[in-house]
């Protein structure tokens, strides 16, 4: 509670030093402060209202975009960063003279093959007809397994994901978490829902996946995305709920290497 006291304090201190700020004269405020004080809504008192107080006059003239459920300042950074390294990519992509092997040459023409759409269509699934090849002889549920781990590292959605974290018991060491996946859609309730647009959206994902399908040129593309789309039905079946996932208590589920065989 100490702790809380004396964050609230400090955020109020800094705050009072906002709304003080905004009323002196351009000549006493400070050159480089760093706060934006038009942002600042001087008709309401701060004691009545410092949510309002503080951010009035950015609320009053901004509109969060159709593309996001929420916007603040640490969004409008992220979409200038986003910009600004398309801009450098870019430039790299379109740079006359490459050096062979330098970074961004490796950069640009990355970028520019993934751009290249009408390349990437006429190859249709051929630059992953390998990996196809390896899905379609599976046989065994351990061979199906050993592809799980393979579709992992190639950053592919298998119903088992995870990574290397911090012990939440023992914060002091490193351990391999591994959470619930194999859903396209973001959680459970997204195949479930009665909610017309949730609804909504599940058709647009068969629709997006018949259309992937499609230009990999597999066979009855509309037949195989239904099928997906159940498949990951019953996944989301055994999901834990949203609520589930985020309980510290019930997560934390510490099993030595050579137990797993037995889960």
């Amino acid at each position: 509670m100490t702790r809380i006291r004396l964050s609230l304090l400090v955020c109020s201190l800094s705050l009072a030093a906002c709304s003080q700020a905004a009323d002196r004269p351009d000549s006493a405020r400070p050159a480089r402060s760093g706060l934006d004080l038009t942002l600042v809504d001087k008709t309401v008192r701060s004691q009545d209202d410092l949510f309002a107080h503080v951010n009035g006059g950015w609320l009053a003239k901004t509109e969060i975009p159709p593309d996001k459920a929420s916007y603040g300042t640490f969004d409008v950074l992220q979409d200038k960063a986003q910009a600004d390294l398309r801009a450098i990519i870019e430039d790299a992509a379109k740079a006359p003279n490459k050096t062979p092997g330098a970074d961004a040459q490796k950069i640009g023409d990355f970028y520019a093959s993934f751009m290249d759409e009408a390349r990437a269509d006429s190859l249709g699934g051929r630059p992953i007809a390998t990996e196809l090849a390896a899905i379609d002889a599976l046989e065994t549920k351990s061979q199906l397994a050993r592809y799980f781990a393979r579709a992992f590292k190639l950053n592919v959605i298998t119903p088992l994901v995870g990574g290397v974290d911090g012990d939440a018991g023992q914060p002091d060491r490193e351990i391999l978490y591994v959470v619930q996946g194999g859903l396209g859609l973001p959680d459970r309730d997204y195949y479930f829902g009665d909610d017309a647009k949730l609804k909504e959206y599940r058709q647009k994902y068969l629709a997006f996946l018949t259309t992937i399908l499609t230009l990999a040129e597999q066979p009855s593309p509309n037949e195989m995305a239904r099928a997906i789309v159940e498949l990951e039905t019953r996944l989301a079946r055994a999901h834990w709920t949203l609520v589930e996932s985020r309980d510290a208590v019930k997560t934390y589920n510490k099993i030595p290497i050579a137990d797993l065989p037995k889960q």
